[in-house]
């Protein structure tokens, strides 16, 4: 690592942080203690982080470095960095989080107080930033991700079971019964007309043979 006066990161580790559904994501943290100023923490985006994203955790990042670094409550700056694509030619961004934004950072080094070391994109790994232990750590985070990730699967499959299927019902709206409707061959026998013969299939229980549903005596 490039030194400027002697100076270095105080502080540098791989941190797990904790993830929407336990998905658990892996950053590369460097802590800056310039003088007379808030600490700096550097959080960078690893190539082969094996889960959530640290843009898309970065409540979660502050909470795992705060938990690490500054359990006595002491505020810090959080800084996001991003390495180099080939979309922004050999620029690597770092980025101030705020609350509810982010702004670009233009000279780190003159937040930091000393240089801050990048590897090129695809390069910046666990193994690069931490050797085999960093290697081993990515494999665990890597672990309970897939298994927390196959948890929510099963967990949402035992949803969409339970719950009723769509597109099955009839989607017309329900018709009320027609109170006019008579079965065929019935029909209302005007007032001094003898009553018609109903076929016994036509007949309700009790009918007598000569006198259907619906006729008056």
């Amino acid at each position: 690592m490039s030194d400027w006066s002697g100076r270095q990161p105080a502080r540098e580790k791989l941190l797990p942080f904790q993830g929407p559904h336990d998905i658990d994501g892996l950053c590369h943290v460097r802590v800056y203690e310039p003088h007379g100023r808030l600490p700096v923490v550097v959080v960078g985006e690893l190539d082969d982080n094996p889960g959530t994203k640290i843009t898309n955790g970065a409540p979660l990042v502050a909470r795992a470095v705060e938990r690490e670094f500054f359990l006595e409550g002491r505020e810090f700056l959080l800084v996001e960095h991003h390495p180099a694509s080939l979309f922004d030619g050999a620029r690597h961004e770092f980025e101030l989080v705020h609350e509810l934004h982010r702004s670009e950072i233009e000279d780190i080094e003159a937040l930091t107080g000393c240089p801050v070391k990048t590897w090129p994109k695809g390069r910046y790994t666990a193994r690069a930033v931490a050797g085999l232990q960093g290697e081993c750590l990515r494999r665990q985070v890597a672990a309970r991700g897939r298994a927390a990730a196959q948890r929510l699967i099963a967990t949402l499959a035992e949803q969409h079971r339970g719950s009723p299927r769509r597109g099955v019902s009839d989607p017309r709206p329900a018709q009320r019964p027609n109170p006019f409707w008579r079965p065929p061959g019935l029909t209302r026998r005007r007032r001094g007309q003898a009553a018609r013969e109903v076929p016994a299939s036509h007949r309700r229980p009790g009918d007598p043979a000569g006198r259907g549903a619906g006729t008056r005596p």
